[in-house]
Parts: structure tokens; C-alpha cells; sequence
């Protein structure tokens, strides 16, 4: 791993280093630097060709090349899952040594780690079948966690959208839109942020901003929640062939296609 470095002397000799960049709230394209002098925390910087030695190193259980790195006892070690991450993708993920362990990635084994540092991105994963992924971007955007295990999902022939992180997004996306009632009297705006949607009303003089946290997910049904003095108050979604309708307080709304 001759061009994989921690300083920044090292990283100014490189004449191909990536430009980093940030992407700021009006999706601006800025032209960034790597925050030099964090180290184990996001701060290595490499590339794909380096990092898929490291895999291949990682697949090989501790050797390259017929060269001993570590052995096979340390990584099964580092591999063991310890503690729950929140940030499930999967669904079983935790946290072992510097790896993210899966045991049930349909049906085996998965080894991940991602990371960000606001300008540069990485995500790599493995899987027992001996198949690893590296993939890296200059800024900061869609997850490239969730990249990676779609195209570790794709390689073993499942559909990723079978997932809960997966199936989230692509409820959402057919979730956006403009709902209005009967004879357009009352209109709603669906947005997608993050996990979760944001229902805006516009009147002349106000907008009002609702919050709708997911909280059942069907392939034709789909119940949200948020809270009103206190209370939980459902956003339920009929997504029918050809059209949605949202049911919410006393209003029906169709989605305006």
C-alpha cells in the first residue's frame, strides 16, 4: 500500500490526490481540504487499488501475496461483534474491533467499516463467498455504506430493497409529491429528508412544517406517525395501483401525479 499515507507532507508529493470538495445546503460544489492531523479517526488517506489489497488481505484471513500480515486468529477476534451499532442497515450489525460485523447478510457473514470526513468518503466490505467491495467518493453524500452492501446484495442475487434501510428509501421516494382533497381545496407538500418525510401546508400568509416518523412499511401500506399536544397522531399512506392516498386528521388527500 505504497500510496496510502497519514501526513500531509506525505500526501502534497502524490500528484494525483483527489480534490476534495464540500456540498453545502444549496448544492453548491465547493472546493475543500482534508482536515490534516486527525490519525486513526478518518485520518488515512488511500485509495481504491491500495484498499483492495487490504481486502484481499482481510478475505485471505491475514495474508497477501503469500506474505503473513496477521494472523487468522486476531481477525476472527476483531470480528466478533461486541457491542450494537444504531446505525443498521442490516439489521444485526455491531461494532468488533475497528470492523462492522454482520452474522446474517443473507445467510453469511458480512465485514464492513465506512467513514467520512466532510470532504472524502469510504466504504469497504466483505462477505465469506470471498467477495470484497472499496469504494470512495471526494465529499460527503449518499452513503456509501449502504452503496457497498447494495452491490454485495446485487453480486449474490438478492434484491437489496428487501432490507429495511432499502425498502425506507424506496417507499419515500414514491411518497413524494403534492396530496390534495377533493377539489383541491386543502394541498400538502410530501419531502423526503433523511428517514423520514416532512409534510408541508402553504396557505397565503403560513406554512406549517409536520414531521412524520415511519413506523409500519408494506409493499401497499404504509403508517407514519407524529405527535400533536403529546399525542401520536398517524399519517397513513393506501399506495394503490396507479395512484397514493394519505389519510391524515380528518382529510383524505390524493397524490397529484
Amino acid at each position: 500500500m505504497d500510496r496510502t499515507y497519514f501526513k500531509a507532507d506525505e500526501v502534497l508529493k502524490d500528484p494525483e490526490v483527489a480534490t476534495p470538495y464540500i456540498i453545502d445546503r444549496k448544492g453548491r460544489i465547493i472546493r475543500s481540504r482534508f482536515p490534516f492531523g486527525i490519525t486513526s479517526d478518518g485520518g488515512l488517506l488511500s485509495n481504491v487499488i491500495d484498499m483492495s489489497k487490504y481486502v484481499t488481505m482481510l478475505i485471505n484471513r491475514g495474508e497477501y501475496n503469500g506474505t503473513k500480515i496477521l494472523s487468522k486468529e486476531l481477525l476472527e477476534t476483531a470480528e466478533k461483534g461486541y457491542i450494537d451499532v444504531p446505525w443498521r442497515i442490516i439489521g444485526d450489525e455491531k461494532y468488533g474491533y475497528g470492523l462492522i460485523i454482520s452474522q446474517n447478510f443473507y445467510g453469511r457473514k458480512l465485514i464492513e467499516h465506512s467513514g467520512n470526513v466532510g470532504v472524502y468518503t469510504a466504504d469497504m466490505a466483505t462477505y465469506s463467498d470471498r467477495i470484497g467491495v472499496v469504494i470512495m467518493a471526494n465529499a460527503e453524500g449518499y452513503s456509501l455504506s449502504k452503496m457497498g452492501i447494495y452491490v454485495l446484495g446485487r453480486l449474490l442475487g438478492h434484491d437489496p430493497y428487501e432490507l429495511p434501510a432499502f425498502k425506507l428509501e424506496n417507499i419515500n421516494k414514491r411518497l413524494e409529491g403534492t396530496y390534495e382533497t377533493y377539489g383541491g381545496t386543502v394541498k400538502v407538500s410530501i419531502q423526503r429528508q433523511g428517514d423520514f418525510l416532512i409534510m408541508k401546508s402553504t396557505t397565503k400568509y403560513t406554512e406549517e412544517v409536520t414531521i412524520l416518523v415511519p413506523e409500519e412499511l408494506g409493499r401497499d401500506y404504509a403508517r407514519f406517525y407524529t405527535l400533536m399536544n403529546g399525542a401520536k397522531v398517524p399519517a397513513e399512506f393506501l399506495i394503490e395501483k396507479g395512484r397514493v392516498v394519505l389519510i391524515y386528521e380528518r382529510f383524505k388527500f390524493i397524490k397529484r401525479e
